[in-house]
């Protein structure tokens, strides 16, 4: 469904808005010279105040009432009255509180200019939406729910185009019989209630070329009779979703069609209405459910002026003719006529003479031939004909003769013949696409013999498959092109005998092809290879001309076949990685020198072991999925690749709890519990056998979809054996709810070590014929990713007898002819088939190398099933190495340390590098003092993980500390009558706290008690902690002489000021006292200064404590200052 919605003119500016109606500068002009946002009813009141002497809205300007979310609060425009001329456009969008258009009543509408209506659900008149003064108008109405009609609409008459979109109330168009001409378009779209256009009948005789009208999305609109009364120029009608139209009449007056577009109208049977219609240029016919004919639309010239004009004609399912449809001689654009499953013919496209671009025909069910394209003479790219299972001939082609790029003829069930492509002459410019496939009753393919495939580029693809009819492909062009030197490939598989491979084709056209054949045996006896030696299955032989390798392998007789399509000298040996070790082939190389072609040439090959070696191997593929509550079936191969005879034993494990043993095939030897075995004797060198196993996957809740299942595999014997790893198979299978019968899996799945890269991947490709009749032939191919060693590739197992070839070392193909696989519906077991292989990795992958393969399956005729894609990645699973070193952590003042594990790390490696240090204690506090052991965990990129024990030695070096608050300033103290002075105790209120030590001792010195002289001294205190941090402090303490009541006198009759005191110190005796001499001490008892003035300049003195030693007639005091 295709729904268009209308665009309504809407500007944001909100930052300029803001700007614009909070100003207080004068206005320059007198109205707004930009579009202008009103969105509230305050703006709009301060419109009038803003533009005082404003009466026009001036083109291009917008003014916009109200808010496109509806949230407003407009309910008044009449401010908005004082303007009465717009040639701009004025829009009331989203007012949900407005009844009235009073406000707008004044203004007449220029040329040009235009009006919008829309989302005002309380509006109930369009009276007062103002009036014309020209013919160039543009009205736009949505969503007003309290309007039915239009009846208030002001006398409108000639409009410039009109919309309506989304008026669910409306029923029909009554109230616009004013409107008597548009000069644009006309678009309805979206209104749900509209049954009819009544009301409207217009004139576009003056619409400009182009013009619109468009109808779409309006659910019960059943005619649009009366629409026009006249058109003239252009137009492009678009009529889309409108599930109850039934007619097009009301649009006769047309006569040119710029695009014609009629999708969706279930309702619509024919195209009566454009009876008028005499030209056109792009004509689309969609998904019309009931639309039998185009009847009403005929002997139209289709024109091309236009590279986008298109003819289209696709999803109608009651479609039976095009007949009459067109006229003249059109050279159409693009033609698309697919899935009109009743249309039988292409009658009435006699008119088109040539496809510029395109032309496909193709799901269309009941065509049977092509007659009506029997005037076209050229298509300028391509012609695909696909999927028209009653198409018999292509004979309407045959005046065609000339083809630009790609031709593509696929999935014609009755197709027998391609002779009416004889007169088409190609031209390949490009890269292009000739695919002939899946067409099973195409017996002849002549008509291609003029086509030209040998300038095909290396991008391009020739492919002629599954045609299971088709035993001759060896016409002129496919003959040239398999001579010739081209770059593109060509694909020929799963057609008839004959047309059934390429070398079955070069043969036919007797062109470049020779063989090399020949058998490997095993010299057992060391007396030479004969015919009693033992025959090598799976041995890969290759043949090189230089440039392409050639590649089969042995089969169970030993027998190889080789296509080689070169003449002159090539090389055949046996591959490298094909042989186990310590064998050899002779020879080691045969050339070969043919002249000319159609030679065969034998090369036998003998192969020897330089000792006696002893190797077995076992591998385990997943012959089906396992499904919770089903049978799983296993397949074990084991090999002898040593050079002796084995016997042994083989044996398979598997969780009881999870699944139980059902059958196998050979029957074991013994079963106990979850372990199976099997003896087995005289296993020849190259000999591979097979044991099938069937288990059950027990019901859920037991197993659910994702749950793993593991089973192991075991080869003896291994004493003596030379590689042991490949004794055991290891095979990780998850439950599945549903699958693809059809896919491929990979034994080791999804991730292999680094260990395992030059090993062994065991792949299995499995199909199941899902069709209803029986495939006779299934080929599955496989090209080998680049991250493959090709040269190891290895067939293990098939269900079914099979062929293999490889060219140019990875492409690798299993063809099982003959097969007669029978349906699913009739043989849901017999229906299955399998081939498992296995191939070596490089030896050079690293970590994150990704190995991907995909399989393509064939069945007959039929194109190919692509499986899934499996995915192995090289994982990194060494762990690091782990590196400590001691660590050195000392507390701070809160009594904490944390440790990161880059300091504990002491150079941790890893080959492909860490990703995390992590360890196992960060926080250590003063409990931890001393020697603390911790654990570095080490994770590199791939979650490996290692680790290593740290030391961590904590130490705590923060002393004591007292509190400020509570520590005594220096002091000064008086001498007893006995002349000293016994030190008190000043430790009694002092507090002193320590980051891990809780109760301090406060020493003082001099101890308490102490009898100290007149002078100054220094009494200190400490404190030290458990780790024997120790903190002191330090003050002055003054011890003056014994004061007599005379002495006592003296110092109150004498001030010194200010102290502290930084510039000028000030000595003030009492009446009676005069001053003789002044002596400045520092603390350290050094004169620094003698005076007899009261007055000193003490500026260039040090910041400190000072003494001041003065002597008067009265005797002699000292004092304490302090300089800043």
């Amino acid at each position: 469904m295709v729904k268009f919605v209308l665009r309504f003119l809407y500007f944001w500016k909100p930052i300029l808005l803001v700007t614009f109606l909070l100003i207080s500068t004068p206005i320059l002009s007198q109205c707004p010279e930009e579009s202008v946002y009103l969105n509230t009813q305050a703006k709009i009141n301060q419109f009038v105040a803003l533009y005082p002497n404003c009466t026009q809205i001036q083109a291009p300007y917008l003014l916009s009432i109200g808010h496109p979310n509806g949230n407003t609060n407009i309910t008044d425009l009449s401010p908005l009255s004082q303007i009465t001329s717009v040639s701009g456009h004025i829009e009331v969008f989203g007012n949900p509180n407005l009844t009235s258009l009073d406000g707008l009543q004044n203004m007449v509408f220029q040329p040009n200019s235009g009006l919008t209506i829309v989302n005002n659900i309380q509006l109930t008149s369009l009276q007062d939406a103002g009036s014309l003064a020209s013919t160039n108008f543009s009205l736009s109405i949505s969503n007003l729910p309290l309007l039915s009609d239009f009846s208030s609409l002001p006398n409108f008459s000639v409009l410039k185009s009109f919309s309506l979109y989304q008026t669910d109330s409306f029923s029909d168009l009554s109230g616009l019989e004013n409107i008597t001409s548009i000069t644009g378009g006309i678009s309805i779209s979206e209104n749900s209630g509209l049954t009819n256009l009544n009301g409207l009948q217009v004139d576009l005789s003056e619409s400009p070329n182009n013009s619109r009208i468009t109808i779409i999305n309006n659910p019960i609109l059943q005619t649009i009779s009366g629409l026009l009364n006249s058109a003239t120029g252009t137009f492009s009608i678009i009529v889309i979703n409108n599930p109850n139209l039934n007619s097009l009449s009301g649009l006769e007056p047309i006569d040119q069609i710029q695009s014609l577009r009629i999708d969706n109208n279930d309702a619509l049977q024919n195209l009566v209405g454009l009876e008028g219609v005499t030209e056109c240029r792009e004509f689309l016919l969609r998904d019309n459910e009931q639309m039998v004919d185009v009847s009403g639309f005929q002997q139209v010239a289709f024109t091309d002026l236009s590279f986008i004009d298109k003819f289209v004609v696709t999803n109608n399912p009651s479609l039976i003719s095009l007949s009459g449809l067109t006229t003249g001689s059109a050279e159409l654009k693009e033609v698309l006529i697919a899935n009109n499953p009743l249309l039988e013919n292409l009658d009435g496209l006699e008119g088109v003479s040539s496809v510029r671009y395109k032309l496909e025909v193709k799901e269309n069910d009941a065509l049977e031939h092509l007659d009506g394209l029997v005037n076209v003479s050229s298509f300028g790219r391509d012609l695909i004909i696909k999927n028209n299972p009653s198409l018999l001939h292509v004979d309407g082609l045959i005046n065609c003769v000339f083809l630009r790029r790609s031709l593509i003829i696929q999935d014609n069930e009755a197709l027998q013949n391609l002779n009416g492509l004889a007169n088409i002459q190609n031209e390949i410019l490009f890269t292009a696409q000739y695919l002939f496939d899946a067409n099973p009753q195409l017996s002849d393919i002549s008509g291609l013999a003029n086509f030209n495939f040998t300038s095909l580029n290396a991008e391009s693809e020739l492919s002629f498959q599954g045609n299971t009819s088709l035993s001759s492909c060896a016409v002129e062009s496919v003959c040239d092109f398999l001579a010739s030197d081209s770059l593109a490939e060509i694909t020929i598989m799963n057609n008839a005998p004959g047309c059934n491979s390429e070398p079955e084709v070069i043969l036919e056209c007797d062109l470049d092809i020779n063989i090399i054949s020949g058998e490997v045996r095993f010299d057992f006896n060391n007396d030479g290879c004969d015919i009693t030696d033992l025959v090598a299955p799976n041995i890969l032989i290759e043949t090189t001309d230089g440039t392409n390798t050639y590649g089969a392998f042995t089969n169970a007789e030993g027998f190889y076949q080789n296509f080689v399509e070169a003449d002159g000298s090539v090389t055949t040996s046996v591959a490298g990685g094909s042989l186990p070790p310590f064998y050899m082939a002779t020879p080691a190389t045969t050339t070969t020198v043919f002249s000319g072609f159609g030679n065969e040439e034998i090369v036998d090959f003998c192969l020897t072991a330089s000792e006696d070696i002893d190797d077995v191997k076992i591998t385990i593929v997943p012959i089906t999925v396992a499904r919770a509550g089903f049978n799983a079936r296993y397949q074990l191969i084991y090999e002898n690749l040593g050079t002796t005879i084995a016997n042994g034993q083989v044996s398979l494990q598997f969780d009881t709890s999870r699944q139980n043993f059902v059958n196998a095939t050979p029957n074991p030897t013994t079963v106990s519990g979850g372990l199976i075995e099997w003896d087995y004797a005289t296993l020849q060198p190259f000999e591979i056998r097979t044991i099938d196993v069937t288990l059950f996957t027990q019901a859920p809740p037991v197993n659910q979809p994702d749950d793993e299942l593991l089973l192991i595999a075991h080869v003896d014997p291994i004493t003596n054996d030379v590689d042991i790893e490949n004794n055991d198979a290891t095979l990780k299978q998850l439950i599945v709810a549903s699958y693809d019968p059809n896919d491929k899996q990979i034994v080791q799945g999804a991730e292999i070590s680094e260990d395992e890269v030059g090993g062994y991947l065991d792949y299995i490709v499995r199909f199941q014929n899902t069709g209803n009749a029986e495939a006779l032939q299934v080929i599955v191919t496989d090209t080998l990713h680049s991250n493959l060693d090709w040269g190891t590739v290895r067939p293990l197992s098939a269900s079914h007898q099979y062929t293999t070839q490889i060219f140019n070392g990875n492409a690798v193909s299993f063809t099982f002819n003959d097969i007669n696989l029978p349906p699913e519906v009739s043989d849901p077991v017999g229906s299955q088939g399998y081939v498992a292989f296995q191939v070596r990795t490089k030896n050079d992958l690293l970590v994150g190398d990704v190995i991907e393969n995909t399989a393509n399956i064939f069945f007959d005729a039929n194109p190919p099933i692509i499986t899934n894609t499996t995915a192995t990645t090289v994982i990194d699973t060494t762990p690091p190495t782990a590196v400590c070193q001691t660590v050195l952590a000392v507390l701070d003042e809160n009594g904490e340390v944390i440790v990161t594990a880059d300091e504990v790390d002491g150079g941790s490696t890893d080959a492909n590098g860490i990703s995390d240090l992590e360890i196992s204690q960060t926080d250590f506090n003063c409990s931890h003092v001393g020697e603390n052991d911790i654990i570095l965990t080490v994770t590199d990129t791939s979650g490996n993980q290692s680790t290593c024990t740290a030391n961590v030695f904590v130490f705590d070096h923060t002393p004591p500390i007292f509190d400020s608050d509570t520590l005594p300033l220096d002091q000064v103290r008086q001498a007893e009558s006995n002349g000293f002075y016994m030190l008190e105790d000043f430790t009694e209120n002092l507090l002193v706290s320590d980051n891990c030590t809780d109760d301090l001792e406060v020493v003082q010195s001099p101890e308490i008690g102490s009898s100290l002289e007149p002078g100054v001294h220094f009494i200190t205190l400490s404190s030290i902690d458990t780790a024997t941090n120790d903190a002191t402090y330090v003050f002055q303490l003054t011890v003056e002489e014994f004061l007599s009541a005379t002495d006592f006198t003296l110092k109150n009759a004498i001030t010194i000021y200010p102290n502290p005191a930084s510039e000028k110190l000030f000595i003030v005796t009492s009446e009676g006292v005069s001053v003789e001499n002044i002596r400045i001490y520092s603390v350290v008892g050094i004169q620094v200064k003698t005076t007899s003035e009261a007055t000193l300049d003490i500026s260039n003195f040090s910041e400190g404590i000072y003494f001041v030693k003065i002597k008067t007639n009265r005797g002699n005091i000292t004092k304490k200052i302090v300089i800043e």
